[in-house]
C-alpha cells in the first residue's frame, strides 16, 4: 500500500493480532549511502539509547564486513560508518525537517555538534565555506579505503564532474563523498546484502524503511514474537501440565516417605510426635500452598505463550506519545546487557523458589533430617548451575533448573505423606 500521505489514521489494524500491510514512505528510498537507511531507523523506528545503538552499529558493520570481504572488497573501519551516519543524519534532518516539519528530529543534537564542528557555533556566509569546512574535518584521506571500493567508472565520473564543477573550484563529488562515506558499490549490493543485514537485526527494509502505524508495527512484533516463543507446546495447556509435573517429581518423596514410615522406628516417633501436636494438618497445607504456586505460574506460562514475550523478559511495556508510540520495550536479550538481565532474573527467579522450599526443608527435616539435607544440597547445587547457565543462554537454564525439581519435589512428597500420616493418627 502506497499513500501520499502517510497517517495511523489511514492505516487497517486487525484485531486478533494477525499480520497487517506494510506501509513505507517512498519519499526517502533509492540508491544512496546505506547509513542513510540506518539513520531513517534510529530516528523513526528504533530510537535507541546510546548503548543500543552502538551495539546495533557493532552488529551492522560485522554483518557488512563480511558480506565485502565475501565480493573481495576491503571493509570499511567500524569509525568510517558512524562518521558516515553522523552525516547522513545531517541529511535526514534536512529532509524531515523541510518535507516533514520535523518529524523524528531525535537526532537534531547530533547534527548541532556536526554544524558547530564545521562553523564554530555561527553560521557561515555561503554554501561554499560549508564545502570547505567539510573537507577540512571530513578529508578524502580519512575515507580513502571506502573511496576504493567505489567502482573504477564511478569514480572517473565523479573526476569529470568534478573538473566541470563551477567556478569556485568546490568539487561536488567530494562533497557527495562525504555524505555518502560507505557508498560500497551501492548498484550491486545496496539493496540485496544491505536488506539481508537489517533483515538480520529484525529490520524489513523493501527498499524503504518501514513506517507502519505504531499499533500495526506492535501488532507485528508480538506476532513474530509468539512464533518463535511457542517452542513445541503450541497447544499445552500449563493448567493440566504443571500439576501433573508436580505430582511426578514428588513420587520419589512419596514412595520413599511411605516405605520409611512403615518400617523405621525413629520415622514412626517423629510421625507420632506431630499427630500428638494436631499439627498434620499444618504439612497438608503447605503441600496445598505448593500446589497453587504451581497453578499461578501455569497461568503465567499461559499468558506469556500467548502474548509471545519470552525470558527473560516479566513485564512488556508500551512507549505512549512520540514518534515510537505503541512500541514494545522489553529487556536487551544481547550482549553486554544480555548476560546482565538473564544473570539478575536468574537471582529473582531462584528467590521466588526459596520461600516454599524453606518451609518443606523444616517440616522434611524434622523428619527424616539426612535425607533432606542431601535434598536441599542436591536442588541448592542444581539452582546454582541453571543460574550460571541462564547468564549464558536463556534456554540453559534447563540443564540446571529442571533436574532440581526432582528433589524439591521429593521434599514435597515428603511433606505431603508426613501430614496425611500424621493427620490420620
Amino acid at each position: 500500500m502506497v499513500m501520499p500521505r502517510v497517517q495511523t489514521s489511514f492505516m487497517p489494524v486487525g484485531e486478533g493480532g494477525e499480520v497487517m500491510p506494510l506501509v513505507y514512505d517512498f519519499q526517502y528510498c533509492g540508491k544512496a549511502a546505506v547509513t542513510k537507511d540506518l539513520a531513517y531507523f534510529f530516528n523513526v523506528e528504533a530510537q535507541p539509547s546510546e548503548a543500543e545503538e552502538e551495539r546495533l552499529l557493532r552488529l551492522y558493520h560485522s554483518e557488512l564486513t563480511k558480506l565485502l570481504g565475501a565480493q573481495g572488497d576491503v571493509p570499511p573501519e567500524l569509525a568510517a560508518l558512524k562518521t558516515s551516519l553522523e552525516l547522513a543524519l545531517c541529511d535526514w534532518r534536512r529532509f524531515s525537517e523541510i518535507g516533514l516539519g520535523g518529524w523524528g528530529d531525535e537526532a537534531r543534537h547530533r547534527v548541532q555538534k556536526v554544524l558547530d564542528r564545521l562553523d564554530g557555533g555561527r553560521a557561515l556566509p555561503k554554501e561554499e565555506a560549508y564545502i570547505d569546512a567539510m573537507q577540512r574535518e571530513y578529508p578524502a584521506s580519512r575515507n580513502s579505503r571506502l573511496r576504493s571500493l567505489t567502482p573504477p567508472t564511478q569514480r572517473e565520473a565523479e573526476r569529470v564532474a568534478a573538473t566541470n564543477d563551477d567556478a569556485d573550484g568546490s568539487s561536488d563529488s567530494e562533497v557527495l563523498e562525504l555524505v555518502e562515506t560507505v557508498r560500497n558499490r551501492a548498484t550491486t549490493w545496496s539493496h540485496e546484502a544491505h536488506k539481508s543485514i537489517m533483515e538480520k537485526l529484525g529490520i524489513q527494509l523493501h527498499e524503504g524503511a518501514d513506517v507502519s502505524s505504531p499499533r500495526a508495527t506492535l501488532q507485528v512484533r508480538r506476532w513474530e514474537l509468539s512464533k518463535k516463543a511457542k517452542m513445541g507446546m503450541e497447544k499445552t495447556n500449563f493448567m493440566v501440565v504443571f500439576p501433573i509435573m508436580q505430582l511426578v517429581f514428588s513420587l520419589p518423596g512419596i514412595i520413599g516417605a511411605f516405605v520409611a514410615i512403615r518400617q523405621s522406628p525413629f520415622v514412626q516417633g517423629r510421625v507420632e510426635s506431630i499427630a500428638i501436636m494436631s499439627a498434620g494438618p499444618l504439612y497438608l497445607s503447605v503441600f496445598f500452598m505448593r500446589i497453587t504456586l504451581g497453578l499461578m505460574q501455569a497461568s503465567l506460562g499461559n499468558a506469556r505463550r500467548d502474548s509471545g514475550i519470552n525470558v527473560p523478559d516479566q513485564h512488556a511495556y508500551k512507549v505512549v506519545g512520540g514518534t515510537a508510540d505503541g512500541a514494545l520495550v522489553l529487556m536487551d536479550d544481547t550482549e553486554p546487557f544480555g548476560r546482565f538481565n538473564r544473570a539478575q532474573r536468574a537471582v529473582q527467579n531462584h528467590m521466588e523458589q526459596v520461600f516454599p522450599m524453606v518451609l518443606e526443608f523444616f517440616l522434611s527435616g524434622y523428619v527424616f533430617p539426612w535425607t533432606t539435607a542431601a535434598l536441599a544440597s542436591g536442588w541448592a547445587g542444581l539452582r546454582c548451575w541453571g543460574a550460571l547457565s541462564y547468564a549464558d543462554d536463556r534456554m540453559a537454564r534447563i540443564k540446571g533448573n529442571l533436574p532440581s525439581n526432582v528433589f524439591l519435589g521429593s521434599m514435597a512428597g515428603i511433606v505431603v505423606t508426613t501430614g496425611v500420616f500424621a493427620s490420620l493418627k
